[in-house]
């Protein structure tokens, strides 16, 4: 299938190029490794890393029921949550129960078994226009399993292909007729949590944004996804400057994680 999800790439967005440049330690993916973590561009990193590893995502428990698109979600064995909640637990549960099928493999020298496909996480939580990452939420650090951090750039001369602030039509349209694009996607080390790291979360989550911040030199912004929606509704004219910065100091504030973050 990552053939045909390259193929799709060239065709329809004219990605020329993807250049992958692999960690030393990515001998170690032989082995599996149960999560995948990335920053976020929008919706074509979904279809490159795809295209790359073949994993599975995190997606809403309403897309499982999407005709064509349902299907493709539940082929790749995507996790489906709800809006209720328990996301955190039900990515540590998939996390730790892939982690364990792969050692156990490994272990009993198992060529064929059927592990649960690696998951791949956007830890940020949203998308951003790559110029700068937002605070990685803890719910992917939580299961305390090894982790492949992956950074992805769209370098560009002309239109940014990452997804932000822009409708998806015309978003779509502009990729789609530019001439040429391409995609760096740099694997890092794969990382093995420390005994420190899995009993806090957040230490795991800020030590890995520390990495990624390294790798793509770009600086950390204390935001959330609610962040962003505020500031969509002040480019639409649905708040004022005033209400805006009012708004986003009361989603800092409401955000015990965002206090956490030194």
């Amino acid at each position: 299938a990552r053939p045909l999800v390259r193929a799709a790439l060239f065709v329809s967005f004219g990605i020329f190029w993807i250049e992958h440049r692999k960690a030393s330690s990515s001998s170690q993916l032989q082995n599996g490794v149960p999560l995948i973590v990335a920053n976020h561009l929008g919706y074509l990193d979904i279809v490159v890393l795809l295209a790359l590893y073949g994993g599975s995502f995190v997606a809403k428990e309403d897309i499982a029921k999407t005709r064509f698109v349902g299907s493709i979600a539940m082929a790749l064995q995507c996790l489906f949550v709800s809006d209720s909640g328990g996301l955190t637990e039900h990515l540590k549960q998939r996390c730790r129960a892939t982690h364990q099928c792969q050692t156990e493999s490994e272990e009993h020298h198992l060529r064929f078994c059927r592990c649960p496909r690696t998951l791949i996480v956007f830890p940020e939580g949203t998308t951003t226009n790559g110029t700068g990452l937002i605070t990685f939420r803890r719910g992917a650090f939580c299961a305390g399993v090894p982790i492949l951090p992956v950074a992805i750039r769209f370098p560009h001369r002309r239109f940014n292909l990452s997804w932000e602030t822009i409708r998806f039509r015309e978003h779509l349209w502009r990729s789609m007729t530019q001439i040429y694009n391409r995609v760096e996607v740099v694997e890092m080390d794969v990382h093995v949590p420390s005994a420190e790291e899995i009993e806090d979360p957040s230490l795991f989550a800020r030590n890995m944004q520390i990495v990624f911040e390294d790798k793509l030199q770009l600086k950390t912004y204390k935001l959330n996804r609610k962040h962003k929606f505020a500031y969509h509704s002040y480019v639409l004219g649905k708040l004022t400057a005033d209400a805006l910065f009012q708004k986003a100091d009361e989603l800092t504030l409401g955000d015990p994680l965002l206090q956490e973050t030194p």
